[in-house]
């Protein structure tokens, strides 16, 4: 009988940077959102707009790329285990789908079903955008499922055509922000929602490497 291979030992570091991610993420909506009370209810608002310097935080604090890009590493890390246990890909992307997918989607139904039961027994009009002001921080797991659902064309990307694929990425994040902001074609916009984050999500697969690199890269590398 084959003795079971002991799975690898976590790496601290990456479960250290995605908690730090999500609690930053966390704290920033807790602390940065100022509700304003109009006539048609709540409406977010912050004091980046009229606190002088405070855009900085925006600069040091900018997490989510740091969890996409260590998501990356992560999906894989497990692809490559799965794979070796004989797990296909479809099997292996709808399991990472349902497993995040479930709980986003239990916890989108119960506020809805929230909404509905006061708005339908108080005839509170404002309710729906209490809900969508607590449903609205989710907005980044629909794009996380996305790119999961793409799994398969950027683990083909990576072995076809490896660091190249980071600048493909970025050039077409550049052209679609010419487009928007030069020559005002506003929907396209939409699309660096998941080119760039697929840019960080797809860095993520070089992870070993990069930190195999001297110190000196790492300035450029921030």
């Amino acid at each position: 009988m084959t003795p079971a291979v002991p799975p690898p030992p976590r790496d601290r570091y990456v479960d250290w940077l995605r908690a730090l991610s999500l609690i930053v993420v966390v704290v920033w909506h807790w602390a940065f959102t100022i509700l304003q009370w109009k006539p048609g209810g709540p409406e977010p608002t912050s004091p980046l707009g009229f606190t002088s310097g405070l855009w900085i935080l925006t600069w040091l604090l900018q997490v989510l790329p740091l969890f996409f890009y260590v998501g990356g590493h992560v999906h894989l890390l497990s692809w490559n285990r799965a794979h070796a246990r004989g797990v296909g890909i479809g099997a292996f992307v709808w399991r990472r789908i349902r497993a995040l997918a479930v709980p986003a989607l239990a916890l989108s139904g119960v506020w809805v079903a929230v909404g509905a039961v006061v708005t339908w027994s108080f005839q509170v009009d404002w309710m729906w955008r209490v809900v969508l002001l607590v449903l609205s921080p989710l907005w980044f797991l629909g794009v996380y499922l996305v790119l999961i659902a793409l799994l398969p064309v950027a683990l083909w990307l990576h072995r076809r055509y490896d660091v190249l694929t980071l600048i493909w990425f970025g050039g077409a994040a550049l052209v679609i922000d010419v487009l928007r902001f030069r020559y005002g074609v506003e929907w396209v916009g939409w699309l660096n929602m998941i080119v760039v984050w697929g840019l960080a999500h797809q860095a993520g697969f070089f992870y070993e490497r990069i930190v195999a690199l001297p110190r000196r890269y790492d300035a450029g590398l921030l």
